[in-house]
Formats: C-alpha cells, sequence, structure tokens
C-alpha cells in the first residue's frame, strides 16, 4: 500500500508475490495449511471459533490508507467493510489500494469524520487507530514520525482523548448483539481508557499488550444492545 510521507503519497503498487512449490495437502482440501500433509486431515478447530455468529460487517474509523480495513477483508469472517476517512486524499488513496489488492469481500470507503458514516447500519466489529496525543506530546515528537504523519492523524483534543471520547460514546448504538470495540491506545493513558468506557457504559473492556509488552490494544463491550 501506499503511505503518506513528508506531505505527500508516496510508494508502488505492490510487486505480485513470488511463486513456490505446491504444498502437498494430503487430503486437507481447502485451508489444509500447516499440518495437514502431515496426518492427511485438516486439524480440529476450536469450538470458539466453530461457533461464530453469523457473517455480518466490520467497520474501520479513520482507515487512512486502509490497510486495516483490507485486513478485515482478506483475514477476517465477514461479509463486508465499511472504511470511514475524513480526509479525501487519503480516503482516494485507500480506494486505489482496494482497488490494488482486489479482496474477496467488498470494502466500502466513505468520507466522514468517525461514526457519523456509519448511519444505523449495525457492525459485527468496529476498530479504530484514533489520534490519541496532545498538542505538547506532538511538538516532542521525534521528526522522522512528526514528519511522516499528518497532524490530524495523531492529534486529539486537550488530554487526548477526544477522539476515543466520541467512540465510546456512540459506537455502541452501531454494534450489533454480541458485537465488540477494537480501538488502539496511548500506553500512558490506559487507566484513562478504562474510567472512559466505564462512564459511557460499556459493560467490559481489557486491555492487551502488544509485541514490547505495552498496552496498546483495548477491546470493549457495550453494557446491553442499544
Amino acid at each position: 500500500c501506499w503511505e503518506w510521507s513528508a506531505g505527500v503519497w508516496r510508494g508502488a503498487p505492490p510487486t505480485p508475490p513470488p511463486s513456490y512449490p505446491p504444498v502437498a495437502r494430503g487430503g486437507g482440501g481447502r485451508g489444509g495449511g500447516r499440518g495437514a500433509g502431515r496426518r492427511g486431515r485438516r486439524p480440529a478447530r476450536p469450538a470458539a471459533r466453530r461457533a461464530r455468529p453469523p457473517a455480518a460487517p466490520a467497520a474501520d474509523i479513520g482507515t487512512g490508507s486502509g490497510c486495516i480495513a483490507l485486513s478485515l477483508a482478506v483475514e477476517g469472517d465477514f461479509d463486508r467493510v465499511v472504511a470511514v476517512e475524513r480526509s479525501p486524499e487519503a480516503a482516494a488513496l485507500a480506494r486505489e489500494n482496494v482497488s490494488l489488492v482486489g479482496p474477496p469481500v467488498p470494502v466500502e470507503v466513505r468520507e466522514g469524520d468517525l461514526l457519523g458514516p456509519l448511519g444505523d447500519e449495525r457492525f459485527r466489529v468496529i476498530v479504530a487507530n484514533p489520534p490519541y496525543l496532545t498538542e505538547q506530546e506532538y511538538a516532542a515528537l521525534d521528526p522522522a514520525v512528526r514528519l511522516f504523519e499528518p497532524r490530524d492523524a495523531l492529534v486529539s483534543g486537550p488530554d487526548g482523548l477526544d477522539a476515543t471520547r466520541a467512540l465510546f460514546a456512540g459506537a455502541a448504538a452501531r454494534l450489533a448483539p454480541g458485537g465488540m470495540l477494537c480501538l488502539e491506545i496511548d500506553e500512558r493513558r490506559e487507566e484513562r481508557v478504562r474510567l472512559l468506557a466505564h462512564e459511557f457504559g460499556w459493560r467490559r473492556i481489557g486491555v492487551h499488550q502488544d509485541l514490547f509488552g505495552r498496552p496498546r490494544f483495548a477491546l470493549a463491550f457495550p453494557g446491553e444492545v442499544a
């Protein structure tokens, strides 16, 4: 995918993946994958994965170049994905990347701010990597980051939580029963994010660590079906 760099979009269309010799599936068929060739059958899937709810759409808020939305479309179990972006330039880039990737399910890019473009639709999951810095934190960033990302993609009000607050305030009404809100968060604001979730009536919130052991991902479930 192309990305924003120093005020312009840079990059090139992805090159085709290298060719690999076919893998003997040993009767595993579609999805046989690792282990199927050795045992001659598909490994059992965990019960939690077998008992999935019916396919439903997913939404990616603040999609940027569309990478997360495309990952949901390619790797997830959704019938379609809605990607929301307020920057017209970034939205155009996301549409171009959707065309380049050609995901197996539709990805619709809608222009607008946060949850507004979702309308009255219900989604199985809403994901967002919202801005979460203050002006002071933005000014102190390494230039390699500050000059790469647009300011509006990083700064979110006096406490860095304006966008996160808006998502907690409005996302529950746009989730299908059993749906989930997934947010990237600033590790310094873990406890404040937990408090915000409870203030807006979310029944359960879990914060998970990234590969470096830092609390960076929040998964929230609403208190009741809106």
